[in-house]
């Protein structure tokens, strides 16, 4: 690794640029490195929404085998825990892309009302929430 490049000009190196010849993967970066890497830094009250949406695009991905975001709206807390359970290494990849939409899912609340079912992850999307802490 040379990041001020004063060994680029030596003969037979071979010099890296990011974009042109070397690459991020950016769907197997962890919450933390992800945002290191984009410069980003989350409050305290988000921090572990990136984890979370994360692990639930990993699930979709590599364990539902199919396109698209995980929906936590009337999805049971134990199927979700379950499919957590069956994260490992071999399923590290995600679509990165789809991080801000998996974060809405991440903001699904029970109804405040009689009829919250508190084994499911939500049953509805916490719209205040998600616009306090969009920016």
């Amino acid at each position: 690794m040379d990041p001020t490049g004063e060994y680029g000009q030596l003969p037979n190196a071979v010099t890296y640029r990011l974009g042109d010849n070397a690459y991020l993967e950016a769907g197997r970066l962890t919450a933390s490195q992800l945002q290191e890497v984009l410069g980003v830094h989350f409050s305290a009250t988000l921090s572990q929404r990136p984890d979370q949406a994360i692990n639930s695009l990993r699930v979709q991905r590599n364990l539902r085998h199919q396109p698209g975001t995980l929906t936590k709206i009337n999805r049971s807390v134990d199927d979700y825990q379950e499919l957590l359970n069956q994260l490992s290494s071999w399923a590290s990849d995600y679509a990165v892309s789809l991080l801000p939409q998996q974060l809405v899912e991440e903001a699904v609340v029970p109804l405040a009302s009689s009829q919250a079912d508190y084994s499911l992850l939500g049953q509805e999307y916490d719209y205040g929430w998600i616009r306090n802490h969009w920016g």
